[in-house]
């Protein structure tokens, strides 16, 4: 978060956290523990500034969110949430609120690393994923027929 350069890809946790710091960011272990997304495949560190506990497209989602929580603790870490949503409709399933000082990028990354969040959510419907699917399906389709 907040980053404005390209951190390359193949480095260690600890050498990408540190990437991002150096890079002025604030470090987010974003869905560790979810199957097919996961590029940390749960490896976080304790420099990491926050841990996303709860997302709501995760699978399994009580897993991730359990493993997640055991990880926050264990590493004193702040907890997020997000949605990671690419469908409108699914928007709003999981969400953090912040208390930051002022409306404004610095105000919320200095909100995440004091503390000063709360993350809230629950799983995206299983109905909502498969119309996503579906409807990226129907664009990979459009896009052959029209090349």
């Amino acid at each position: 978060m907040n980053v404005r350069e390209l951190i390359p890809r193949g480095l260690t946790a600890p050498e990408t956290v540190e990437r991002i710091h150096k890079a002025g960011g604030v470090a987010i272990a974003c869905h560790p523990y979810v199957y097919f997304k996961g590029a940390l495949k749960g490896n976080v560190c304790s420099t990491f500034d926050a841990v996303e506990l709860i997302n709501s497209r995760a699978f399994p989602f009580k897993r991730s969110v359990l493993k997640a929580e055991e990880t926050a603790k264990r590493l004193g870490l702040v907890r997020v949430a997000g949605t990671d949503s690419h469908y409108g409709p699914m928007i709003g399933y999981a969400y953090t609120e912040i208390e930051a000082s002022a409306a404004s990028v610095e105000a919320v990354c200095n909100a995440i690393v004091d503390g000063r969040c709360h993350p809230f959510g629950q799983a995206v419907p299983a109905i909502l994923n498969l119309e996503f699917e579906y409807h990226r399906i129907e664009r990979m389709i459009k896009k052959r027929v029209h090349t």
